[in-house]
């Protein structure tokens, strides 16, 4: 069985998946912050020469203006 999780952290919201308990190889947890900031975390992603936390952030929100 495939189960997602979403964990309510500070304002923003962490999603994880797992088969039968076991966290998925490669997909770590998504973490969006309550400024729309979208990023990954998977430690076991970490290459030799990479940051150790194995974290790629992606920005997602814009700023919008009105004339």
């Amino acid at each position: 069985m495939i189960a997602g999780r979403m964990h309510d952290r500070q304002g923003g919201f962490t999603v994880s998946f797992a088969v039968d308990g076991r966290a998925l190889p490669g997909t770590g947890a998504l973490q969006i912050s309550s400024a729309g900031a979208l990023s990954r975390h998977d430690p076991a992603a970490a290459k030799p020469g990479a940051p150790p936390t194995g974290s790629t952030s992606v920005a997602t929100s814009k700023a919008v203006s009105r004339a």
